[in-house]
């Protein structure tokens, strides 16, 4: 497709900070972009105005709208009127009162990709709004705008609000691919996207970087176990806390290193904080790997070494099952039992995966055996090339679109 930085332009939501303690180092330039960064904007002229007004988050409004907080309710309906006023002046006039250059930006986005991720579900009713309110902004603006999804997770949906503001969002996109069963049922019930596929999530785009940095890493001693508590609501580790020790001791007892690999970070959930559960001795007998940290390349190189895994986050398993690794996975709750136990279904051959409170040490022994025949997944191999084909597929339609 020749696409490079002289004819590409890329936005991302994640702040540079981020990036730069990630190490990213791909090729292509990656800019910072907040979609509804309006109120930090229209504060600013507000401010240049010497009106005394200030408008916190779109964010924050749709909390407290949610919580039906009637100031945040007056306040987002003042926002909603002055960007509505604004964007209809830009139609006409291509000039606006306060977000003008604001709108000139978005108006030059040809395709807006969401990549893999569970956003939209009953517990990120927030996230679901903004989205569905960027969406809007961008269509207003560029009614030829291309909207694609690969690899999502959608669901649990069963507030009957959510549900509505998912079906409005999702109608608008050009294609859509979700990573399991669950999500294309829901969106069949929804009667959206006929055309929707399972390709998997799209972390296994990683395969061949994965590989690349398992061909050129050290041989170690095989006694590293990567350990993982994901930062949930409904992961309640107070129930199973004893449990969790017990099976850290038993490795231990076995001769293991235990790494532990936070994925999380503030302002998200932060995988770290899970430490504080546990006294300082047991702290002590883990490893700390945060990829914020060390840089990504080389958290995922100390993940690949692991001998087996015990954990809870989703991508913790899934890259493990691509490297081979032979893993315990536990879930709670609704959202992860679909997100693991669904969500990780194609890629069971090295993955034993249980409710959270079924977890015990027999079943770690089970995992450390199988790991003395750990080998690649043909069938991972096999989604990853589908995968990849599709995508080449689906850009140089939006390219050859774009084009015309």
């Amino acid at each position: 497709m020749d696409l490079k930085n002289s004819n590409l332009n890329l936005f991302i939501t994640k702040g540079h900070g981020s990036l730069f303690d990630l190490k990213y180092t791909a090729g292509f330039k990656l800019n910072q972009l907040e979609l509804l960064d309006i109120p930090y904007r229209i504060n600013r002229q507000l401010k240049g105005y010497h009106i005394p007004l200030c408008f916190p988050s779109v964010h924050s409004l749709i909390d407290g709208v949610g919580k039906r907080n009637i100031l945040s309710f007056c306040t987002f309906t003042a926002l909603a009127i002055i960007v509505s006023v604004d964007v209809l002046l830009y139609k006409i006039l291509r000039k606006a009162l306060f977000i003008s250059e604001y709108l000139d930006q978005l108006r030059k986005i040809d395709v807006v990709h969401y990549v893999g991720g569970g956003y939209f579900a009953d517990w990120l009713r927030k996230m679901l709004v903004y989205e569905f309110l960027v969406v809007l902004l961008l269509k207003v603006l560029n009614p030829d705008i291309r909207i694609v999804g690969t690899g999502l997770g959608i669901g649990p949906l069963q507030n009957k609000f959510n549900r509505f503001v998912f079906k409005l969002f999702a109608k608008n996109f050009n294609y859509l691919s979700v990573r399991e069963n669950d999500s294309l049922k829901l969106l069949k019930d929804l009667g959206i996207s006929s055309e929707a596929k399972v390709l998997g999530d799209d972390v296994i785009l990683l395969t061949p970087y994965i590989q690349e940095l398992k061909a050129t890493q050290k041989k170690t001693a095989k006694n590293h176990v990567a350990f993982n508590l994901k930062n949930f609501p409904d992961m309640d580790y107070a129930k199973i806390e004893k449990n969790i020790k017990s099976n850290v001791l038993f490795l231990k007892s076995r001769g293991f290193d235990i790494g532990y690999y936070c994925f999380g970070k503030k302002p998200g959930p932060d995988d770290r904080e899970l430490l504080d559960l546990f006294d300082r001795e047991f702290i002590k007998n883990l490893r700390i790997h945060d990829p914020y940290e060390e840089g990504w390349s080389k958290f995922l190189q100390n993940l690949t070494q692991s001998r087996c895994g015990f954990g809870f986050g989703f991508h913790f398993s899934l890259i493990l099952a691509l490297t081979g690794v032979p893993s315990v996975i536990g879930y709670g709750g609704g959202y992860y039992r679909q997100k693991i136990q669904e969500g990780l279904s194609f890629y069971k051959n090295n993955l034993s995966v249980f409710n959270m409170e079924e977890l015990s040490s027999s079943n770690l022994s089970d995992a450390i055996n199988k790991s003395n025949l750990k080998k690649e997944s043909a069938d991972l191999s096999s989604m990853y090339e589908v995968m990849k084909s599709e995508y080449i597929t689906l850009y140089e339609n939006l390219v050859e679109t774009h084009r015309k």
